[in-house]
């Protein structure tokens, strides 16, 4: 998770995995970034991250990556 001040990125976490009830089949076991924008939505309702493809890339490479392991 990276957290900018306004946007908070999530990657790694499947909510389906802790809210069964809303299991959406993927195809695979990749799970896709979530963003939410905190200041619009402080309680994390609305994932953008498909509106804000921009501000993904800008946070993710802040991550480290996600196999491996820091560096």
């Amino acid at each position: 998770m990276v957290f900018d001040g306004r946007y908070k990125l999530v990657r790694g976490f499947d909510p389906a995995e802790v809210y069964p009830a809303r299991l959406i089949s993927r195809g695979s076991k990749e799970v896709p970034p979530r963003l939410f924008d905190l200041d619009a939505d402080p309680v994390e309702n609305s994932d953008i991250a498909g509106n804000a493809p921009d501000v993904v890339a800008r946070l993710s490479s802040l991550l480290a990556p996600a196999r491996g392991g820091l560096s």
